[in-house]
């Protein structure tokens, strides 16, 4: 939440620079106390060239938000993964799923490390660690890399989310969120399927509009602070919802 909290305080800032350069449009130099406060002077001369553009900062601090997001959704992955695979004795024993995931993503890596954002010598280490395991004893210790089974390739969209829940034994996530009414109450859904149908179609859109930011065009309407700070809002309470979830006894 902390990520959530700071780019809460940047895009509060961002309004009071908004107002203060609209505060000091078409006043004269002596009416800002130059002499006195030389900082605020220069402030309202930089705040009043910039204002027109601070949408700009909101739409990267809406990227921030994505990214960070994203991170957090594979940090909860990971610690799945991590309690699950604690329960085996053996690489053999995993369920079915993880198992076949683990071994697949494993080769994936290893095949184009760059592409998730590995280096040669961690992609070897996850090589070594699935060969251990295949070739081990069956009593030596489980060595599984969790990391792995939480890579991603694209924006974590609701589909994205769907298959990197699957691989650690979630089949049913969107549908365990949509019954908390933690998240019902957020989105003021009525029943567990407006929920789920809210909830995709919000991320749905704060990923669309993170692609469009990414790459913009002249036709690209960047965001007020007001739509950010919505998306704040979503994330944390999606992201707490998940949180749950995740606890919950499988």
């Amino acid at each position: 939440m902390g990520d959530i909290d700071r780019t809460v305080r940047l895009l509060e800032l961002l309004p009071s620079l908004r107002n203060f350069a609209a505060s000091v449009t078409g006043r004269e130099n002596a009416e800002l106390g130059e002499s006195d406060w030389a900082e605020a002077h220069d402030l309202a001369e930089k705040a009043t060239g910039a204002r027109q553009d601070l949408p700009i900062v909101a739409a990267s601090l809406h990227q921030y938000l994505c990214g960070r997001f994203e991170y957090f959704v594979r940090d909860i992955v990971q610690a799945i993964a991590d309690e699950r695979s604690s329960e085996f004795s053996s690489y053999a024993d995993l369920p079915d799923k993880m198992r076949a995931e683990l071994y697949q993503l494993t080769i994936s890596v290893a095949g184009n490390p760059g592409r998730y954002r590995y280096s040669d010598m961690e992609a070897h280490s996850f090589l070594k660690a699935l060969a251990d395991n295949l070739v081990g004893d069956r009593y030596d210790p489980l060595n599984v890399k969790s990391e792995i089974l939480a890579i991603t390739e694209s924006n974590m969209t609701q589909r994205t989310i769907v298959e990197v829940f699957k691989r650690v034994g979630l089949e049913d996530i969107w549908s365990t969120m949509a019954q908390q009414a933690a998240l019902r109450s957020h989105l003021g859904a009525k029943d567990q399927g407006e929920c789920s149908k809210l909830a995709i179609s919000k991320l749905s859109k704060i990923m669309n509009d993170r692609n469009s930011f990414a790459h913009p065009t002249s036709s690209t309407t960047f965001p007020d602070p007001e739509q950010v700070l919505s998306t704040c809002e979503f994330f944390r309470a999606f992201s707490s919802v998940m949180v749950d979830v995740a606890k919950l006894p499988r």
